[in-house]
């Protein structure tokens, strides 16, 4: 019903890893303006967030809000 053999064949399971530096270090106040190649910044941000694609019928639906605020004026 169990298994009486080892599983030797397995890499051994570390308990201890370290997490990385910036888990370690509580972020600063970064300063928008002290950021000097905003070129740079923005190929960043391009390599680094994805393209997210809108809600299914955003448009319709700020255009259905707008229609229920006028109405209640």
């Amino acid at each position: 019903m169990f298994n009486k053999h080892s599983s030797s064949n397995r890499r051994p399971h570390r308990t201890d890893n370290p997490l990385p530096e910036v888990a370690d270090t509580p972020t600063g106040p970064c300063d928008s303006d002290s950021l000097g190649d905003v070129a740079a910044f923005k190929v960043l941000l391009k390599r680094n967030l994805r393209h997210q694609a809108p809600p299914a019928d955003l448009i319709g639906k700020i255009r259905g809000r707008i229609e229920e605020i006028k109405a209640q004026d």
